[in-house]
């Protein structure tokens, strides 16, 4: 594996950042149990909306259970660690929603590309599913290697479920949900595993970490490498620069050590004081695994050097690169604000625009809120009468049709990303207008 600890100095070059989005924070927003009992399918997939929303949970339990394959695995650390997880609760013998589900595991297996996630059904009806069976049942759908079945001791098996909340005393009244889940993001989501293997890949998507989101993780819990402080080099030791630069990068003192601030602010400016100059990507890669600032002065002893790999230097500098950092206006991890300029008699279908979007489980985990006016919003919407209104940097929709704006607004804001700045949905929306007329 290739490490960053003989990286050149600055003068021999360096290499591109990797891109980061903005992480989503947790919404707890649990959903609804629909028993399926005498219900029909049809109705059970629309009882169950094919909304995805974004939760804050642990780890799931380390259970020990037995794949397809007769391997013994457990759960966590064979199955989930270090990739994205969606997993459904199955048994061979269910003759309603199992069947649906597995079929739509399959297509989304076909859709994974290189994505570092695994499909996993878990059967909670371990006493008759044996390894042999799920063997059969995954042949049965043409599953591939990324699709795992796995089996176990029903208190196994129910532990995972309830840790999942996805518990329920009965298999017949077991719920279509799909959990899906990235234990170094710290994001969960669920989706009905009734709907399309698309909105399975979607799930997935929004709960995989980013650039930025990998980079948190070891600012805050210390990258998985060896370190070198002084002539020592310890292996594999978590050491955490929120520890001494505190977690929201302003810096502190203890044991006579001043850590300096490393918000974004601080780094991207020089500092007469510490005799150096602005920090750029490179040689911010470079202080951290070499320890010498961004004018070449070695950094004090105290500061340790890690061994990253390029990959995850990259990521702890996009991290880094957004410490401290104000928001965009009208835009928080769990909302969007969007100012609707439009005429009154226009405005009632763009509310109920934003209420079905919210109900679909908002953009990118963010409800839509909807203000009449340009206070604190993100973007607006607006047709010719309402011309000139918007002020200052908000960027502005005014075709003629209110709702296609809106239309228009939320499509450019998934085609953006989560981590959509009003400039990037500037740029997006262009491409977008573009496809528009074209059409």
């Amino acid at each position: 594996m290739q490490t960053l600890h003989n990286l050149p100095r600055p003068t021999d070059g360096g290499w591109q950042m990797a891109d980061g989005d903005v992480r989503h924070s947790a919404v707890r927003h649990p959903p609804s149990a629909i028993r399926h009992r005498g219900t029909s399918l049809r109705n059970l997939a629309l009882a169950l909306a094919a909304a995805f929303l974004l939760i804050a949970a642990a780890p799931p339990p380390d259970v020990a259970l037995t794949d397809e394959t007769s391997r013994a695995v457990h759960f966590y650390a064979d199955i989930a660690k270090d990739k994205t997880v969606a997993v459904n609760f199955i048994f061979t013998s269910c003759s309603t929603i199992c069947q649906p589900m597995s079929g739509t595991f399959a297509k989304a297996e076909t859709l994974l590309g290189k994505r570092n996630a695994r499909l996993v059904s878990v059967s909670i009806d371990p006493e008759t599913d044996t390894p042999q069976k799920l063997a059969a049942w995954k042949k049965r759908f043409h599953g591939g290697a990324s699709w795992t079945l796995l089996t176990g001791p029903e208190e196994e098996v129910d532990k995972l479920r309830k840790s999942l909340g996805v518990f329920t005393p009965d298999r017949i009244n077991h719920t279509p949900m799909v959990v899906v889940f990235n234990d170094t993001s710290g994001k969960t989501t669920r989706v009905n595993g009734l709907t399309s293997a698309q909105a399975i890949i979607d799930a997935i998507d929004s709960v995989t970490p980013t650039a930025e989101d990998h980079g948190r993780a070891m600012y805050t819990n210390g990258p998985n490498a060896d370190i070198t402080i002084g002539d020592n080099t310890m292996s594999s030791v978590a050491m955490a620069c929120a520890g001494c630069h505190s977690p929201d990068g302003h810096g502190k003192t203890e044991g006579g050590v001043a850590a300096p601030a490393i918000t974004a602010d601080a780094l991207s400016h020089a500092s007469p004081s510490r005799k150096r100059e602005a920090y750029d990507p490179r040689h911010l890669i470079r202080a951290i695994t070499l320890g010498f600032d961004s004018s070449g002065n070695p950094l004090a002893p105290s500061m340790p050097r890690y061994h990253l790999t390029r990959n995850d230097a990259n990521d702890l500098v996009a991290f880094l690169l957004r410490l401290g950092t104000k928001p965009e206006p009208g835009l928080t991890d769990n909302a969007i604000r969007i100012g609707v300029l439009t005429p009154a008699a226009s405005r009632e279908a763009i509310v109920a625009w934003a209420a079905g979007v919210n109900e679909r489980g908002g953009i990118y985990a963010r409800r839509v809120e909807v203000s009449f006016d340009t206070e604190d919003v993100f973007v607006a919407i607006g047709g010719e009468a309402a011309a000139g209104e918007a002020g200052g940097d908000v960027p502005r929709v005014t075709i003629s049709d209110p709702l296609r704006a809106a239309q228009l607004v939320e499509e450019t804001l998934r085609r953006a990303g989560g981590g959509v700045t009003r400039a990037t949905f500037v740029e997006t929306m262009k491409s977008v207008q573009r496809r528009e007329v074209s059409r």
